[in-house]
């Protein structure tokens, strides 16, 4: 029997996410530790996952999908954010360029926000939205500052490039990373991607501070012509 040891596997987590972010399945750890078809021997560990709790959360940390028990990945610190939004959320969340269309518009809108000056805070639980500016008493604990270096301001997220939108995915990653937030607790499970069929109204209504959201007052015929518009 071929002894399995920590080290082995955080060596094929390290070599699997060094190319890709897509996650590594405990099923594929088991595959990659056969060799010679012999069975793995996990010696006092008892189990794969086992011998992954072996390594300490420091090396190797297990994501499992809240109900559906075979989706179980291994991931390194660094990539759990990309990588749990993969496994909780939609299997076609994947890469930078595609996981975050499946977030917040206001999310999205937090980080472009075209006044550097003004601190922005995003809310961390339902619903999700952002603050401009110091937020009060009794909802500071929902609120998450959205450091300088992680904001792009004037983006446009409507005319969004692929590069643009790599670069915007890494910085809410790593944002997220610095904060310990796994990306999961954004993702709208329910909802398709929010860049495709987006109008006028919609841009014009989600750029607004939610401060003052609720007192806008839009014509019927404005808004028509606005949601006529893409």
């Amino acid at each position: 029997m071929n002894r399995v040891t920590p080290e082995q596997i955080i060596a094929i987590a390290k070599e699997h996410y060094s190319k890709n972010d897509k996650p590594l399945w405990l099923s594929d750890v088991g595959v990659a530790l056969r060799t010679d078809d012999s069975r793995p021997d996990f010696g006092d560990y008892k189990t794969l996952q086992g011998v992954i709790k072996g390594a300490g959360e420091g090396n190797l940390q297990i994501v499992r999908h809240p109900e559906i028990a075979a989706r179980i990945a291994v991931v390194t610190p660094e990539k759990r954010s990309v990588v749990e939004a993969q496994v909780v959320g939609s299997p076609l969340v994947a890469t930078e360029t595609s996981y975050i269309d499946q977030l917040p518009r206001a999310m999205l809108i937090a980080f472009c926000h075209r006044n550097v000056e003004d601190d922005i805070y995003l809310r961390s639980e339902p619903p999700i939205r952002y603050h401009k500016g110091a937020v009060a008493g009794d909802d500071q604990s929902k609120y998450i500052l959205i450091e300088p270096k992680f904001r792009r301001p004037g983006l446009d997220i409507a005319r969004i490039s692929d590069g643009e939108k790599v670069d915007l995915g890494k910085s809410i990653s790593a944002w997220a990373e610095t904060h310990k937030i796994p990306l999961s607790i954004f993702v709208d499970h329910r909802a398709g991607p929010h860049f495709v069929g987006a109008n006028a109204l919609d841009r014009f209504i989600s750029a607004q501070d939610q401060a003052i959201i609720n007192r806008i007052l839009i014509p019927a015929d404005i808004a028509r012509i606005l949601s006529q518009h893409h």
